[in-house]
This record gives C-alpha cells, structure tokens and sequence, in this order.
C-alpha cells in the first residue's frame, strides 16, 4: 500500500476562472472606452451601464486573487480550513464523525450545503480558530439557525448571537467571537448533530470523495496513536 504524502492540499473553488474573469472585464472596459469616442451620444446609457458592469467584474476577479489558493489542508494530525477571514484546525483524534448533514424543510429531509464534523471536546488546546473567522462563521451559518426555528426545533432567542463567556469542561473561560461561535456550536450539534461546517461549494471535488478521504486521515491518525501506546506497553513490560 502506497503511503499518503503529507501535507494533502485541496484548492479552493473561489479560484476558479479567475484569469477569465479579469480578462473580460478588462476586455469589456476597453470596449467601453472606444465606444464612448465614437458612440457616446447615440448610446451614453448603455456605455454606462456596461461600464459599472465591467468594474464589478475586474472587482470580482480582485475579490478572488485575495481568496486563500487552498481551502483544505491535510496533515497527519491536524484537518485544516483556510479562508479570506481566517482558518481554523482541529486534531484528527478529536474528531468523532464525519457526515453530510439532513435538514428539515418543509417536513422534508434534505442536504444541507455542508460537511458536518461531530467534535469530541470543544477544549481550545486541541480546537484553533481565529477571531475574524469565528466572527465571520457566526452570520454565514445563521441561515442553519432560521432553517430550524422555521421548522420549530429551537426558539427564536436561539436564533440570536450569544456573547457571554463560554467555559469548557476543563474550567478554560473564553470570550469575545470565539466564545459566541462556541454556542452557536452547541445549538448547531442539537439540531444537526454536528459541531463544524464546511460549505461544498469551497470546493470542486465530489462531497463524498471528501468525505472518505477526511474518514481515511481520522482511522489513519487514530491507528498510530493505537500502534505508540501498544509499542510503550511492550517497552514496560
């Protein structure tokens, strides 16, 4: 069996055609300039109109230089989740399940938009997040929250960011967007049964390729860590 070389990096999807979309805006802005010599009085509006239309999409392409090149990254200890506003990594071996979530939708069962990651422990020696994107994970997963007030699972105070301090099982106190998110977290885990949430459209592969490799990395990491606590048993003995 071939061995996994580490780190497995996956690209993020905000990449894609960003070269094409620079090109046609610049394409059309020069388009707008030539014509507004020659065709100004008889069409200023539409000169205008395709103007501003050009701008947002050189704006866009602008937009997707600044995406992080990778949205997922694989070690031998750690899943890593790279976005513009941040990243966050969790251990292997804190990491129970792995799933696509169902949600309720109008009392039918469906998909939702993510990989589920169901956590063993929200203790933030072993759980790393920065503030800017535990901020930003508040507003994006807010519509997971409507979904289940829509279909009556939680009250609407649930729905609502919480920024009292957010103590862990091992007495760590924290505070500010982490804590927030940490809630969000246990409200999340109640109605989905996950704790973290990674959006399918980060990235271009198929969900379910995704998903066995991040459940290969889970046994593999687990494997090890069962293989060094046999080998010292032996060595004691």
């Amino acid at each position: 069996m071939n061995e996994i070389e580490y780190p497995i990096l996956i690209k993020s999807q905000a990449h894609r055609n960003q070269f094409v979309t620079m090109l046609l805006g610049v394409f059309m802005t020069l388009s707008c300039i030539i014509s507004s010599f020659y065709l100004w009085q008889q069409y200023q509006i539409y000169i205008i109109i395709f103007s501003l239309i050009s701008v947002l999409i050189i704006s866009l392409s602008i937009l997707k230089y600044f995406e992080p090149q990778y949205c997922l990254g694989l070690t031998d200890e750690k899943l890593f989740y790279y976005h513009r506003k941040g990243k966050w990594s969790i251990s292997w071996t804190n990491i129970q399940l792995i799933h696509h979530p169902k949600g309720n939708d109008d009392l039918a069962e469906r998909n939702i938009n993510f990989i589920g990651i169901k956590l063993r422990s929200y203790d933030c020696d072993t759980n790393i997040i920065t503030p800017r994107l535990a901020n930003h994970l508040l507003h994006e997963q807010n519509h997971l929250l409507i979904l289940a007030f829509q279909n009556n699972e939680i009250e609407v105070e649930q729905t609502q960011i919480n920024f009292s301090p957010f103590k862990t099982l091992q007495g760590q106190e924290i505070t500010g967007p982490i804590a927030a998110w940490l809630h969000q977290m246990q409200i999340l885990r109640k109605i989905y049964g996950y704790d973290l949430y990674i959006p399918i459209n980060c990235f271009s592969s198929p969900t379910e390729q995704i998903i066995s490799l991040f459940k290969k990395n889970q046994q593999r990491a687990i494997s090890s860590i069962d293989n060094i606590k046999l080998y010292q048993n032996n060595i004691n003995e």
